[in-house]
């Protein structure tokens, strides 16, 4: 499953980098026959009258070969996966807001501490508000979904679409990709000097397992349980007053959950970061891998050596 995710995403990049020789409507870095070929149906639901900060959408393949659910509530992303979409969801992983805090860093480490709490904002079990429900045409015909519930200084937004979506990162948000993104604005610093802290918990169910994708860089987790995959990936760069700053992060490595990640941000008041989850789809490894016949040569090629990546990790996963 692990090398699945390998040739998933080797698909995406390799795709991608040759998508200047295919047709890309909506300057993704996509290549269109790859969006039309790996387009999901979405369903959603947001600001019920019953819980007006909640979230509920699913994302299915066309063919109906498998299918993923997003629900916000109470500051949790909860991720399902169903490889069947008639059954219950095979992995379910949720990240948990815990809060946000300036903290003065007395020990020199560059991460919060006990004591070193300032000025703390709980984003578990508080009242959020709702921010807005916005629904959008693409170029290329994608539908894109993005909710936003506030907690000032906070707001947090979620972003799901049926093609691939661009991202201010640079690397465009897949449609088997929920984005997560924290916008900041004016948070009322104590000192100059002090660091800023967002940190979250993230659980599965069942119980996973947390590791490095192979190969993965240090801004990725993967978690796997029930021979499913989940990963987790954050942006190392924020957008603060128009520039881009690193981000300093405190991530367990491996091991059995829950885990507690924390992420610490440079003295500033305003800012942008964004995480995504996603999904080790099958379906849409093998969607993404055999290309059609029109396309260019290029696109031809970097499609079928990923097809061979693709074709030899379904076979391992299988054997598991």
């Amino acid at each position: 499953m692990r090398v699945l995710f390998l040739g998933a995403t080797l698909s995406f990049l390799l795709l991608a980098a040759a998508g200047a020789w295919a047709s890309d409507v909506d300057h993704d870095l996509v290549p269109d026959d790859l969006e039309d070929r790996t387009e999901r149906v979405l369903a959603a639901r947001g600001f019920p009258a019953e819980d007006p900060t909640a979230f509920y959408t699913r994302s299915e393949a066309r063919d109906g070969a498998d299918a993923f659910e997003v629900d916000w509530s109470d500051g949790a992303t909860v991720l399902s996966y169903l490889p069947d979409p008639a059954e219950p969801p095979a992995l379910r992983v949720t990240l948990q807001l815990l809060s946000l805090s300036e903290f003065e860093d007395r020990d020199g480490n560059g991460l919060p501490g006990v004591g070193e709490a300032r000025t703390v904002v709980a984003l578990q079990d508080v009242a959020y508000r709702p921010g807005g429900l916005e629904e959008v045409t693409l170029a290329d015909g994608a539908r894109a979904l993005s909710f936003t519930v506030l907690r000032p200084p906070l707001a947090v937004r979620l972003d799901v679409g049926t093609r691939f979506r661009s991202a201010d990162s640079g690397t465009a948000l897949s449609p088997v990709e929920v984005g997560i993104r924290f916008l900041v604005d004016q948070f009322s610093l104590a000192s100059r000097g002090s660091g800023l802290a967002l940190q979250f918990r993230v659980s599965s169910e069942p119980q996973g397992i947390l590791g490095l994708p192979p190969g993965g860089a240090e801004n990725t987790r993967l978690v796997t349980a029930a021979r499913q995959g989940i990963y987790l990936a954050w942006d190392e760069r924020i957008t603060a007053d128009g520039n881009a700053t690193v981000v300093v992060s405190e991530a367990p490595a491996e091991g059995p959950g829950p885990w507690v990640f924390t992420v610490v941000y440079p003295w500033v008041p305003t800012f942008e970061h964004a995480l995504r989850l996603g999904v080790l789809s099958t379906s849409h490894a093998a969607r993404s891998a055999p290309p059609p016949a029109d396309v260019s040569v290029p696109v031809f090629f970097a499609s079928f050596a990923v097809t061979g990546v693709v074709v030899a990790a379904t076979v391992w996963a299988r054997r598991r």
